[in-house]
């Protein structure tokens, strides 16, 4: 995302709120209820 909105394609960008969670936000609400930790957020 930083690297789009740095160059010249993003330009023409305003007023947008991207939401940048690998992901997560797509799965829904219950998709990581399953996780025990936060172990899934650490490389």
């Amino acid at each position: 995302m930083i690297a789009f909105l740095a160059g010249p394609d993003a330009s023409y960008v305003t007023g947008a709120s991207w939401s940048v969670d690998g992901g997560m936000l797509r799965m829904g609400a219950q998709a990581g209820s399953h996780l025990g930790s936060d172990d899934w957020r650490r490389p």
